[in-house]
C-alpha cells in the first residue's frame, strides 16, 4: 500500500499479490519496484497505482534503482554457484546485463553518481563498472558503503580493518579500525561500529 505522509492516509493498495519481499522507489519517486516469492520484480506507477508490468528474464528477491531511474538491479540472497545480479532497462523493459562471480549476495547498491555498483557477500566485496558491466575490484570484506559523490567506498569486515577504496585510482587505504560490523559515511567523516569478540553480542 502507498500512504500520503502529509495526511497519513492510504492512497491505494494492491491485493492478490504474494508476500512482498522487497521494494524500492525510483529517484524521482514516480515508480515503485516490488518483488514477491515469485522472484519476478514488478513495476508500478506511483501516481495512478497501475501495474507497469515485469521485465522478461529478470529474477531476484531484492531490487535497487539506479540514481537516474532508468536502470533496475535485482539480486538473490540465497547462496548458489550460479548467483547473478541482473540489470534491466526500465524504458525497454529488457534485461541488459548480468554481473557474475559471487556465490552469495547479501547486498547491492549503485554509487550515487551512477558510474559504479558494489555488491557484498560471504565471498567478499566486488566493485562493478556500469558502462561495460566489468568487475573493477574484488576485496575481502562483509559490507560496503559509498560516500556521497561515489568517489570512495568503505569496505568493512568482522575479521580486519576498514579499507577506504578510491574508485578512480583503484587503490585502498587501510584504516586502523579493527574488526568492524558497520561503516557509514557522514559527510566527510566515516563512522564505524566495532566488533568485539569478548562481548556476548559482539558489539
Amino acid at each position: 500500500q502507498v500512504l500520503d505522509l502529509s495526511s497519513s492516509k492510504r492512497i491505494y493498495s494492491w491485493r492478490g499479490y504474494g508476500t512482498a519481499l522487497d521494494g524500492a522507489f525510483s529517484s524521482s519517486g514516480a515508480m515503485l519496484a516490488t518483488v514477491d516469492a515469485s522472484d519476478k520484480p514488478q513495476l508500478r506507477d506511483i501516481q495512478t497505482g497501475s501495474e507497469l508490468g515485469t521485465i522478461e528474464g529478470m529474477r531476484g528477491g531484492r531490487v535497487r534503482f539506479h540514481p537516474n531511474g532508468a536502470l533496475l538491479g535485482s539480486f538473490e540472497t540465497i547462496p548458489s554457484d550460479g548467483v547473478e545480479i541482473h540489470l534491466a532497462d526500465i524504458n525497454s523493459r529488457r534485461l541488459v546485463g548480468k554481473l557474475k562471480g559471487h556465490k552469495s549476495v547479501q547486498d547491492f547498491s549503485f554509487s550515487p553518481d551512477g558510474s559504479h555498483a558494489a555488491s557484498s557477500g560471504a565471498d567478499g566485496v566486488r566493485l562493478w563498472r556500469i558502462t561495460d558491466r566489468s568487475q573493477r575490484a574484488h576485496l575481502e570484506g562483509n559490507g560496503v558503503r559509498f560516500n556521497a559523490d561515489g568517489s570512495k567506498m568503505a569496505v568493512h569486515s568482522r575479521k580486519g580493518d576498514v579499507l577506504l577504496w578510491d574508485v578512480a585510482k583503484g587503490s585502498a587505504t587501510r584504516l586502523a579500525t579493527g574488526p568492524t560490523i558497520l561503516a557509514e559515511f557522514a559527510g566527510s567523516k566515516l563512522v564505524t561500529v566495532a566488533f568485539d569478540e569478548s562481548r556476548p553480542d559482539g558489539n
